[in-house]
């Protein structure tokens, strides 16, 4: 057929398309003849449209073949599905969503599809980079010391069993950090080693509180000049380490000022572990006394700063401390205490292998899948919060955590004594605690932490916890009060006083008075002067006279009582009393 030789395909054409080729007078062969009660509603008035005349019907038949043929989807619409027809079968309507060989090299595909083929390319190629470093899993963790003077860390994770090491870095095993060069190896040697721990201790000296009071503050200034390149050398391993998910940890005195570099503190993942090396066993060489020496390990896991924060905790009262300063004769020679005091005991050298474990091998494998489930007991669920849009909130919780790297959310709120070695954990919860209930009292709070099942060491955090604002707005203490002897008879005890009052002219008056402090019992008189004779009167012939002398008469230092406490003390025989501050 002729519909054949154009589209190379049999059934290319419509069934619409197909019953209007095969009407009367459009074929002469009478086999292609069909009723018109073959024809659908739709289209049959234009079959019986076009037997109206010869050429009216070969005209109408050369328009629609010319539109059949002619009739395709714009260039920029040939990316999309063909639809079939209004009632054509599904193979048919199957068959036209392909295209013809020959117009493949002329469909563009759409933006979106181009966009999932390359997402697909992308996922494929992560997954084989992931099955392909699966080979290079090692079955011991690395370990590298830098700065790592008598490598204790190192000698004790050799011992360990499922750990290696890489030969620690220091100038007293020939490699100086001052020299970039020297830094360049080493961090091309860790980013070909990968190794899984670096640990970097740079010289504290120039950097100690110690120097806040050092006179020559230029040579301070020189040193810490010197010493900022190893610091920005700290950072560009934390940085790779981090990068890479692998764990990194520095460690420097608490109250070091090099941690308080920006650069220092914008580390990303920054967590700090305060640990006093006396609970692992720091002691001096001489005195054998413990040295608290408070160190900050900050790490790129909170895990890990956990782990650490186990068991870190000061039993020792301060007095039982050595102070880390002057010299002592130690292996036949004059050595600095402070440089003995800088070796990890081998506790802590322990301890660190440890708490990294315990950082890489958490994992939540038993969590249910939902929070109704229940859990084993010391079991917690971790749930992942996301913020599908930058919100205000979310730029403030940012933020605040960024402040929380200085050293917490609450910088003013405190702990004092044996309450600051506890978990960072708990000094969090209860500084957010005091702060969200409005500043209460530690009363207060204990009552109600103690109602509230809280355990025995908790409330013992809270008793060391102190609030800057709340001394800074607390008002002055009352003060001591002691509860005077109350009288139980009339007469026992008589109070005295003057004042002034004036009548509707304007005229003053003197108005003494006084009364019994069982009773409240009195009398008074008023006089036009202020006079000891007139206080004396109305005491010896209006009280005394008709009740009696009292046992104790309490008064101000005013003048009007000189004459009383001159004479009638005598006289009558009691006991004159001027309250402590009362003019």
């Amino acid at each position: 057929m002729a519909t054949q030789a154009l589209t190379g395909m049999g059934s290319s054409l419509s069934i619409f398309e197909q019953r209007l080729q095969r009407r009367p007078g459009l074929q002469c062969d009478e086999e292609h003849l069909q009723p018109l009660e073959d024809v659908s509603m739709e289209e049959a008035p234009l079959a019986d449209a076009s037997e109206g005349g010869c050429e009216d019907r070969v005209e109408g038949t050369s328009q629609l073949e010319a539109e059949s043929a002619l009739a395709e989807p714009p260039s920029e619409l040939r990316g999309g599905i063909s639809v079939g027809s209004l009632r054509g079968d599904a193979a048919a309507s199957e068959e036209l969503r392909l295209h013809p060989p020959g117009l493949w090299a002329r469909v563009n595909p759409q933006r979106g599809f181009v966009q999932k083929l390359k997402q697909a390319m992308k996922d494929a190629r992560e997954r084989h980079v992931a099955v392909t470093e699966t080979r290079e899993l090692r079955p011991n963790y690395i370990v590298l010391e830098l700065f790592a003077g008598c490598a204790r860390l190192t000698t004790t994770a050799a011992d360990r069993a499922g750990w290696e090491t890489m030969a620690p870095v220091d100038i007293i095993y020939g490699q100086d950090l001052h020299d970039a060069e020297t830094r360049k190896g080493v961090l091309e040697a860790i980013k070909e080693a990968k190794p899984d721990l670096v640990t970097m201790s740079p010289r504290c000296g120039p950097w100690s509180q110690f120097q806040r009071i050092n006179p020559n503050i230029d040579k301070v200034m020189e040193d810490r000049r010197e010493d900022i390149p190893l610091w920005r050398f700290c950072r560009e391993v934390w940085d790779e380490q981090t990068k890479h998910g692998r764990l990194a940890l520095t460690e420097n005195p608490a109250q070091s000022a090099a941690l308080l570099m920006d650069f220092m503190m914008a580390r990303p993942n920054l967590h700090r572990a305060k640990v006093p090396q006396c609970a692992f066993g720091l002691c001096d060489v001489v005195s054998g006394k413990p040295h608290q020496k408070f160190t900050a390990f900050d790490v790129n896991d909170e895990d890990m700063k956990e782990a650490l924060l186990v068991g870190a905790v000061c039993h020792h009262t301060p007095e039982e401390h050595q102070a880390i300063e002057g010299n002592v004769f130690y292996e036949g020679r004059w050595q600095r205490r402070s440089a003995l005091a800088a070796k990890w005991p081998p506790r802590l050298c322990e301890h660190i292998p440890w708490a990294a474990e315990q950082a890489w091998e958490k994992c939540d494998v038993e969590a249910p899948r939902k929070l109704t489930e229940t859990r084993a007991p010391g079991r917690s669920h971790y749930v992942m919060p996301v913020e599908p849009f930058p919100t205000p909130e979310g730029q403030l919780r940012r933020e605040l955590e960024k402040a929380d790297w200085r050293g917490g959310q609450y910088d003013y709120v405190f702990f004092e004594g044996v309450a600051r070695q506890g978990p960072h954990k708990i000094r969090q919860a209860l500084a957010h605690l005091h702060v969200v209930l409005g500043h209460p009292s530690q009363e207060r709070l204990v009552r109600m932490l103690l109602v509230s099942g809280a355990s025995q060491a908790v409330v013992d955090m809270v008793k060391g916890l102190r609030c800057q604002i709340c001394q800074a707005v607390r008002p002055p203490g009352a003060e001591p009060k002691v509860n005077a002897h109350r009288a139980t008879r009339f007469g026992e005890k008589l109070l005295g006083d003057s004042f002034y009052v004036w009548d509707i002219n304007g005229e003053r008056f003197n108005v003494t008075h006084f009364i019994d402090a069982l009773t409240e019992f009195h009398i008074g008189n008023a006089s036009k002067q202020v006079s000891a004779e007139f206080t004396a009167e109305i005491l010896q012939h209006r009280w005394c006279g008709i009740f009696g002398p009292p046992e104790v008469l309490q008064t101000d230092g005013g003048k009007e009582f000189v004459e009383v406490v001159q004479r009638l003390p005598r006289l009558l025989d009691f006991r004159h009393v001027v309250p402590p501050g009362a003019k």
